[in-house]
């Protein structure tokens, strides 16, 4: 310790300053990179938002008796697949507003009743939002493998024409 403060009295008040200097550029640089990596992921979530939000609006309308209409799931599931599902984008869930999956490209959860998280509930009002979800909700259970995981909350239409 003796011989920092040694040191510190040798450089001077011209060294003492550009120290300070430096440390106050590293801080500064620290401070700005946190903050313009989170705001660019930020803008990167939202443009690819808007991009998968654009082809979910392309989707053919989900049938609204689910499974019970096969020949119109399947062409859902098959545009899903096609469309949605790859990149960034490992799962597609519809749900119903009483929580039930209705569609899901892992089949295991269709039919399935879950507490209907409010961010899901918004797209029934036809809202748009994403956040992170809780990995231990038991439906994310097949997703948990993936990591964090951000999820787009966003309304499809069904052949009646009433929000999912």
């Amino acid at each position: 310790m003796s011989n920092l403060r040694s040191d510190w009295v040798e450089i001077g008040g011209l060294g003492r300053l550009a120290v300070v200097g430096v440390l106050l550029a590293l801080g500064v640089i620290i401070i700005l990179g946190f903050s313009i990596t989170r705001s660019a992921r930020g803008h990167l979530l939202d443009a690819r938002a808007e991009m998968v939000i654009a082809v979910i609006d392309e989707l053919p309308p989900f049938p609204p008796e689910g499974k019970d209409a096969p020949a119109q799931y399947v062409q859902f599931d098959i545009a899903v697949r096609v469309s949605v599902l790859g990149g960034e984008t490992v799962r597609v869930k519809v749900w119903a507003p009483d929580g039930t999956l209705v569609y899901s490209d892992a089949d295991e959860l269709v039919g399935r009743r879950f507490e209907l998280p409010a961010h899901a509930a918004a797209a029934f009002e036809g809202l748009t939002g994403r956040h992170v979800p809780d990995l231990t909700d038991p439906a994310h259970a097949c997703d948990r493998a993936h990591g964090e995981l951000i999820e787009l909350n966003a309304p499809i239409t069904v052949v009646d024409g009433v929000p999912r």
